[in-house]
């Protein structure tokens, strides 16, 4: 996955072979604006940005706001060197005022302009607020994502006016949305709110096992601890963990488990760790180059598919890194990782560790002291909780852009936003009748396990029916809803036949599917460890009268034998 990520991104390597070659910190950004005064005015600015290093091919250059209320877009990016003769590699960044998160009076903030090599650049901004806004909801780190057919989607994390994370069911919230100022019908678009976890979530914890953390008396301990029974218990039963370790200035960190859904199987490989990997021989730290590492394996961005984090345990303190928090925030950006930390230890606060959490849209947690760890873990706990999706199916199939807005509410406090890109429907023109679905895999010590998820779902939806095409024998539950499944309390028969087995389930009330809806509906079980357990599928849409259809993604389709 490294490499294709390479071949994807060549800058980010090359960047890093100048920077370890001992390339100092030079001028290699140019801007239009040195400020942007916004005073009362609502509306965005753009700030042009590009690379003036001629020894850099392609600089990859990262916008990090120091204020929440600063929105930028794009947030990282990548500009072509400078030629003799020829215009510089422009590029417009967008640059809005997110009001709701203002108190009256005058604000000022900068963004800096940074890539791997060369000297950042800030950018002044300022804004006058005339009235208190800062009350209610904050939405934090909303990221847009516009898919076929027709579909608008944006996932953001609440806080309260306290700055406190808020927990609650999706159908607590009251949601609103518009396109271009006029209301979203609810029922019609598919306007739905759904926890961050109904899409796959798949993340990679990165432990510290270092010389300095050795040294204090029970981190270790209460490190796997907190990580094996606070973090891996609070996930969705199909989220994907895996888990790696660093303890050497000489070695590269390892993986210890790869990413799966039996917990069991990762907690015993975390408490082998100190047996089997840093077998009482521990140094310094490389804390930037461990999650490098765990970013990469990740491979190039699908956020349609999954949603994706690295947690890192660590006292914040990089000894012996090759790799700069710079190219780290750079590649997770790109990769569409967020990073979060629980730092222990003096001066964490202000780490590399906290910039690389900040400016890839998570959070750096402190525990002063061992015992804090748990309770440090738990916050990122209710981080992850605290994400959610909101997607609607937009129902314009003209050419003209617009600016989708969202508001949220629960409790008396909301929180609003308006997109910073632009939504064209007949750039993410499909046919609104093809359901798309997908399988996951994981594996364990023993045992391969299969998510049937949809990643959408057309309108008067009741009923699937499917084959799978498997030499092996498995079993099959329905996700429920308490883990988001979209199917939780249907009915569910399956029956062998041939090579493989039919699977039918359905909603006994006739209620259907949420239009529009994503998520998992299927947990399928194999005894044994398989690399392709499932070599081909078969939909029988005939089960559906309206034109509705479905395919897996991904899979083979195949005929199977008449039943």
């Amino acid at each position: 996955m490294g490499d294709s990520l390479n071949r994807r991104f060549p800058g980010l390597l090359c960047l890093s072979g100048l920077f370890l070659a001992g390339c100092s910190f030079t001028p290699g950004i140019g801007v239009s604006n040195t400020s942007l005064a916004f005073d009362r005015n609502e509306r965005p600015m753009f700030v042009d940005v590009w690379n003036t290093n001629a020894q850099i091919p392609a600089l990859t250059i990262v916008a990090s706001p120091s204020a929440p209320w600063i929105l930028v877009d794009p947030q990282t990016f990548s500009s072509d060197a400078p030629l003799p003769g020829a215009v510089a590699d422009k590029v417009a960044v967008r640059v809005a005022i997110d009001r709701a998160r203002l108190s009256k009076g005058t604000h000022s903030g900068r963004i800096r302009f940074s890539g791997p090599g060369v000297r950042p650049v800030n950018v002044d901004v300022s804004v006058i607020q005339d009235r208190d806004n800062s009350g209610g909801l904050s939405l934090l780190a909303v990221q847009p994502l516009y898919g076929r057919p027709y579909l608008m989607e944006f996932s953001f994390a609440v806080h309260d006016k306290d700055g406190q994370t808020v927990n609650a069911e999706p159908g607590q919230f009251s949601v609103l949305a518009w396109e271009d100022g006029q209301p979203v019908d609810a029922a019609v678009n598919g306007l739905r709110l759904q926890r961050m976890a109904s899409r796959q979530l798949r993340t990679e914890l990165v432990l510290d096992y270092s010389a300095a953390m050795q040294s204090v008396p029970g981190a270790i301990a209460a490190m796997e601890d907190a990580a094996s029974n606070v973090f891996l218990p609070a996930l969705n039963e199909d989220a994907l963990a895996a888990v790696s370790e660093f303890h050497r200035d000489d070695h590269n960190s390892e993986v210890v488990a790869v990413p799966g859904v039996n917990r069991d199987y990762t907690r015993a490989r975390i408490a082998a760790i100190q047996s089997e990997y840093v077998r009482n021989f521990q140094s310094g730290a490389r804390v930037h180059d461990a999650i490098d590492t765990a970013v990469r394996r990740f491979g190039p961005a699908d956020p349609a598919r999954e949603d994706r984090y690295v947690v890192v345990f660590a006292d914040g303190r990089d000894t012996s890194s090759l790799t700069t928090p710079d190219a780290v925030v750079a590649l997770a950006l790109m990769a569409r990782v967020t990073v979060y930390a629980v730092g222990f230890g003096p001066g964490v606060a202000d780490s590399p560790l906290a910039d690389i959490a900040d400016r890839t849209g998570g959070a750096l947690f402190v525990a002063a002291t061992v015992g804090g760890l748990g309770a440090a873990f738990q916050r990122i706990v209710e981080e992850l909780q605290s994400r959610y999706v909101l997607r609607w199916a937009t129902l314009r199939r003209d050419n003209r852009e617009f600016y989708p807005s969202f508001s949220v509410a629960i409790g008396g406090a909301a929180g609003a936003h308006t997109a910073l890109s632009a939504y064209n429907a007949g750039a993410h023109s499909g046919d609104v009748l093809q359901g798309r679905l997908r399988l996951v895999s994981s594996d364990s010590q023993d045992k391969t396990t299969l998510f049937l998820r949809a990643d959408y779902v057309p309108r008067n939806v009741t009923r699937f029916k499917l084959w799978l095409q498997t030499n092996q024998p498995f079993n099959a539950w329905l996700v429920e809803s308490a883990d988001d499944g979209l199917c939780g309390g249907w009915q569910l028969t399956y029956q062998e036949s041939g090579a493989g087995r039919w699977l039918e389930f359905w909603n006994a009330d006739s209620t259907p599917l949420p239009f529009a809806a994503f998520g998992p509906l299927l947990r399928i079980e194999f005894n044994g460890i398989s690399d392709d357990p499932v070599t081909g599928v078969y939909i029988d849409n005939s089960v559906y009268v309206n034109g509705q259809t479905f395919a897996v993604d991904d899979v083979p389709a195949v005929v199977p034998p008449s039943r």
